[in-house]
């Protein structure tokens, strides 16, 4: 068929072909572009894949990777397989390995899918809660895990928490054992602001204050203190001076007050807590009761200054002496005797004070009482004066001497009056013995009268 046979329909036709092929060459074109543009965008997320699969592989952190339409699990990071020791391929066989226990089991899938739905409505990060997790060794790790969806991929990530919920846990068992400690201690336990108020209060001390706990939490400090000693010292600033200077008052005796009434004194150990501003914020007293003690040294310190009083009225000279005879102790009459101050005898020895010798005199009593363990006493004559010197041991539960009673008592009145006495007895004597003779020479002159007598008669 020439150009000139062919009709207008022909024409139309073969417009209506070309327009097809027209057609089909710019589909095929599209179908490759949109290939080509396919390519690139599979390229760019294997790329990506390997990135983020490179990044969850650097966590320390152990990572699944699942894809949530046919629940495999297409990535397990390097932490992941090194803390657990297994891998699974899909989420049913992990459950089994992680979970061999099928209650446990149960109650893991009753808290874990919730947790999935609130991360998949939400797209946030989703903490589901600590599970215990059996790695392939039998050992068991404590794990919190986190949620988060990523298009159609599940990123689980496994925090390991099983060194702090033992650390946690010791906390937990050191703090019982502390509370116990404290509670049980039979001393006074208290704790109190920098404002007063008390903050923490044991069994004991409430039952030596005699107090509950709601009456004396929150409450001020000073219910338990006097405004005044009974010794007249002031205690309406000592709380005060306590937050203010906690160094001067880490040791203290104060007198305290009960609910009663009753006083009581108290040993306090204080120990100052600080804030980050090093501001005192609390102080905790440790208290011990010496109520008892302190009336016992009172009682000791006047039984002390009785017995002062009684030693230092004797008037014989009393010292106390070591075995050696150094003076440890001496009484006023001593010091009037022998001129001497207490400071100036104490430490002294005997010998050196009373004969001015470097060493004992040989007749010593305390020389004989150390071989005799008895009393020993001898005469001494001080210029005008005599003196009985006597030593009297002290001896310990094995006999053994301690020490010596060492007395010196003024005889010279008495020495004087047995030497008067001495010459009256001598006077008498010598009165008796002319006396007799006397009395012999009348006898014999009357023997002669009446002799005589006699001889005249005749």
């Amino acid at each position: 068929m020439t150009q000139k046979d062919k009709t207008k329909e022909d024409f139309i036709e073969e417009i209506n072909s070309l327009k097809k092929r027209i057609a089909e060459l710019e589909n095929a074109d599209s179908d490759r572009k949109q290939q080509q543009q396919q390519q690139q965008i599979d390229a760019g997320l294997q790329k990506s894949g390997v990135e983020l699969r490179a990044i969850l592989d650097s966590t320390p952190f152990p990572v699944a990777l699942v894809d949530i339409q046919d629940n495999k699990i297409n990535f397990w990071s390097r932490s992941a397989t090194t803390l657990f020791g297994h891998i699974a391929y899909t989420t049913t066989e992990w459950y089994q390995l992680a979970y061999p226990d099928p209650d446990y089991r149960r109650k893991v899938l009753a808290r874990w899918k919730p947790a999935l739905e609130k991360a998949k409505l939400t797209g946030q990060p989703v903490n589901a809660g600590e599970y215990q997790v059996t790695c392939r060794d039998g050992s068991m790790r404590i794990c919190e895990l986190y949620a988060t969806f990523l298009a159609d991929k599940l990123i689980v990530t496994f925090s390991d928490i099983t060194e702090r919920n033992t650390v946690e846990d010791a906390l937990r068992e050191s703090e019982i054992h502390y509370r116990e400690l404290v509670q049980n201690a039979n001393s006074i336990i208290i704790r109190w602001r920098r404002d007063g108020t008390i903050s923490f209060c044991n069994e004991y001390a409430l039952k030596f204050f005699g107090y509950t706990l709601n009456e004396v939490i929150g409450k001020d400090i000073n219910i338990l203190l006097p405004q005044k000693e009974t010794t007249g010292r002031d205690l309406s600033s000592l709380v005060k001076n306590i937050i203010d200077q906690p160094d001067q008052y880490i040791n203290n005796i104060n007198e305290n007050i009960c609910r009663d009434g009753l006083r009581v004194w108290v040993a306090w150990t204080n120990k100052a807590v600080f804030n980050d501003q090093m501001q005192v914020e609390e102080i905790l007293c440790i208290g011990s009761d010496i109520t008892e003690s302190k009336k016992m040294s009172e009682e000791l310190q006047e039984s002390e200054r009785q017995w002062g009083t009684t030693f230092n009225a004797i008037s014989d000279s009393i010292c106390l002496i070591e075995p050696d005879g150094k003076i440890l102790k001496c009484n006023q009459a001593t010091e009037r005797l022998l001129g001497k101050s207490a400071s100036e005898l104490n430490g002294k020895f005997c010998y050196e004070i009373v004969h001015g010798l470097s060493q004992p005199i040989a007749d010593c009593p305390i020389l004989r009482m150390k071989e005799t363990k008895n009393k020993e006493s001898m005469l001494l004559q001080l210029g005008k004066q005599w003196v009985e010197v006597t030593a009297d041991p002290v001896l310990d539960k094995e006999q053994r001497i301690v020490a010596a009673v060492h007395i010196i008592q003024d005889i010279t009145e008495r020495k004087n009056m047995e030497e008067a006495t001495k010459n009256r007895l001598h006077e008498l004597e010598v009165f008796h013995k002319v006396a007799m003779g006397r009395e012999e020479r009348i006898i014999e002159l009357k023997k002669e009268i009446e002799y005589l007598k006699k001889k005249l008669v005749k």
